[in-house]
């Protein structure tokens, strides 16, 4: 599957996972159908990161968006969580920490996470995307057993 297909697959299941939290509240369909898209988009981040030209350019994009989005979360929503695109920059730069081995830091972006969409799960999920990305099985059994981990022991 392309990276275009994805991200349409990607944008389709969030569509319909924010037409169930606003529109359809009560039915966990729509939901259920929109957990789809952020292993998607972290799958897709992990992607951009390892074919960039410019990282400086593509964290900009993806906090500047980040920033505009929370303004109008905000307003509209009274939303005071970061949203998710503030999760995948922040993730951006906990790959590029670790890729440099600066694991401290690596570790306060991950903590950082906390005041955003998917805490710590989601920094989680792309990092183990990244270092596993050489091995389907791994990444797979990784990405079972931390979902297991957030949603059975943790509770998220």
């Amino acid at each position: 599957m392309t990276s275009f297909l994805l991200k349409l697959v990607a944008l389709i299941t969030m569509t319909i996972d924010h037409i169930g939290m606003f529109i359809f509240p009560g039915n966990p369909i729509f939901r259920i159908i929109g957990r789809i898209a952020f292993p998607i988009f972290a799958f897709l981040i992990v992607e951009g990161y390892k074919h960039t030209k410019s990282f400086p350019k593509y964290v900009t994009r993806i906090l500047v968006l980040g920033v505009i989005s929370q303004i109008l979360f905000f307003i509209f929503l009274k939303e005071t969580t970061l949203n998710i695109l503030f999760t995948l920059g922040i993730a951006l730069l906990a790959l590029k920490s670790f890729e440099k081995k600066e694991y401290i830091i690596t570790l306060l972006l991950i903590y950082l996470s906390i005041i955003c969409d998917y805490p710590l799960y989601g920094i989680i999920l792309i990092l183990l995307f990244y270092i596993l990305r050489n091995n389907f099985l791994y990444t797979s059994l990784s990405f079972l057993l931390l979902n297991f981990i957030f949603i059975n022991i943790l509770k998220l």
